[in-house]
């Protein structure tokens, strides 16, 4: 048979021919990158990809400037590479708390810049604070940044995070029922990995800042992605504790301090069978008790509700609301706790969180300032609200004088005079 008579092969079968080694190169590929253990250097636990562009980029003369396009989230600042031996600098790096965020002059009155200026009273040395605080930044975005902040010598760091962790959905292993198989893959091949990190190291693959552009709430889907989060969260600041520990330099770790009092729970979620309008009718005939301040009666109401709904934050904080009202100051904190813990979209740090960040000081011997505990301590009866924050966990001035202060006795212990 020659040439002009062998019958050629049809479209399909071209196709698979010339699929089956892209497919056959590919295995190949990934089992000789998992053989050999490859891990991404951004590669997250949890997040296949964080973003690993730097937040500080050399300018002349050796002065490190906020690059460009992290302006957006973090302030424009600048510092020399090289520490002035005598100079004492140290960085704070948190989310938007920490950047000042809805303050008249966010870098000026944050408590970063507020420590600056209460240890240049105190210090016969230059003072270099550097603001690291970053709009919207989860723990997982913070971690990368504490790396780099350790190569600038440090005399301290201080972090604060926890408000920020649900702000953005993350697909953890056990909750891909919403990711399609092309997404899993992304999250899960070494491979893919690999070519991701070879495009960024020749420049062919951005990073931006990492924050998209806002796309409203995100309501958090049950309790498993609580834990899941929490888990995560945990893993970030044991990752960010280490790498302070493996360069010996001293951290100060801060709780989280939330509205209570003034800010009620941004989502409430009706139970399975209960209609979104007949859920805020229940919504509105309780509070209509609560002004007319029929407290006995608006709590039964509740107590009853929250039974039914669950996730309806909403009561929980109407039962504070009532218990506030007859001053049981003691039983009204518990049920606001109750109150943001149960809210479906979680923009205030979690008990659980806090709680994790005691922990972990603890457990590795470092400086913790209990934040959330100072703001207790320091508010009307003992429920943060209006009077130290400006709306749901943004501290105004008076807050962010609090934690300076309380910051200061532990700058005295780690730069004695």
């Amino acid at each position: 048979m020659n040439a002009s008579t062998r019958p050629s092969l049809s479209l399909r079968k071209k196709l698979a021919f010339a699929f089956i080694p892209c497919v056959v190169f590919f295995a190949a590929a990934e089992l000789l990158l998992r053989l050999i253990d490859y891990q991404s250097p951004s590669a997250d636990p949890y997040a296949s990809f964080v973003t690993r562009s730097s937040l500080f980029e050399e300018g002349v003369d050796g002065v490190m400037f906020t690059a460009k396009k992290r302006t957006r989230l973090f302030h424009p600042i600048g510092f020399k590479k090289n520490k002035d031996p005598d100079a004492i600098r140290y960085f704070t790096v948190g989310g938007s708390t920490t950047y000042g965020y809805h303050l008249k002059a966010p870098l000026f009155d944050c408590y970063c810049m507020r420590l600056s200026n209460q240890m240049q009273q105190e210090y016969s040395v230059p003072i270099e604070p550097i603001n690291c605080g970053g709009v919207a930044y989860a723990s997982y975005r913070l971690a990368p940044i504490v790396d780099e902040t350790l190569n600038y010598s440090p005399d301290f760091i201080i972090l604060m995070t926890g408000n920020n962790e649900f702000l953005e959905p993350r697909y953890y292993e056990e909750i891909f029922e919403n990711t399609s198989p092309g997404q899993r893959l992304l999250q899960v091949s070494r491979f893919i990995q690999s070519l991701n990190d070879l495009g960024y190291a020749v420049g062919l693959t951005k990073s931006d800042d990492g924050i998209g552009e806002w796309k409203g709430q995100y309501v958090v889907r049950d309790e498993t992605e609580i834990q899941h989060t929490l888990d995560h969260y945990t893993v970030n600041l044991t990752r960010m504790v280490t790498a302070c520990r493996e360069k010996n330099v001293p951290l100060i770790l801060c709780t989280v301090p939330t509205n209570l009092r003034d800010w009620p729970p941004f989502v409430s979620e009706p139970a399975a069978g209960t209609s979104q309008e007949e859920f805020d009718e229940l919504v509105k005939e309780a509070q209509a008790l609560l002004d007319q301040k029929k407290y006995d009666e608006c709590q039964q109401q509740c107590e009853k509700l929250v039974k039914k709904h669950p996730r309806g934050a909403i009561f929980h904080y109407l039962i504070a609301k009532c218990l506030d009202g007859q001053g049981n100051a003691k039983a009204a904190l518990e049920s606001y706790i109750q109150a943001r813990d149960k809210d479906a979209f979680p923009q205030r740090a979690l008990s659980s969180f806090n709680d994790t960040v005691r922990q972990i000081a603890e457990e590795n011997n470092v400086r913790l300032l209990d934040t959330e505990k100072l703001f207790i301590e320091n508010s009307e009866a003992g429920i943060p609200g209006n009077s130290l924050f400006l709306d749901n966990c943004h501290p105004n001035n008076k807050g962010h004088q609090l934690i300076t202060d309380a910051l200061m006795k532990f700058v005295r212990e780690i730069k004695p005079r």
